[in-house]
């Protein structure tokens, strides 16, 4: 990995629905929306993601976003740790020596 951004365009290019799949969260719809049950949450169709967009919605939880933000949603990770699931790498080098710096939210 070359740098910070291309670390988190990485990740970025997982699409949604493959993100859910991995996981065997399903949801129901055809064309670019899908709806169901939170996986965080629960309900019956509070959760959907639009695939065409690349982002997912809950409006019980009140989250919502691009994959980074779906996997911290389901995950209740970091941003960094979000990355690193869906890139399969770790940041790079220079990143985690100022993200270790940075203080703690």
């Amino acid at each position: 990995m070359s740098s910070r951004q291309d670390w988190i365009e990485l990740a970025r290019a997982v699409p949604p629905e493959v993100v859910l799949a991995r996981r065997g969260i399903k949801l129901a719809g055809r064309g670019p929306s899908r709806s169901g049950p939170c996986p965080v949450c629960g309900g019956t169709d509070r959760f959907s993601i639009n695939i065409a967009k690349k982002v997912f919605h809950c409006r019980r939880c009140q989250r919502g976003g691009d994959v980074i933000e779906l996997v911290r949603h389901l995950d209740g990770c970091d941003f960094s740790t979000a990355c690193e699931t869906l890139s399969g790498s770790q940041a790079p080098q220079s990143y985690r020596k100022i993200a270790e710096r940075e203080p703690a939210t």
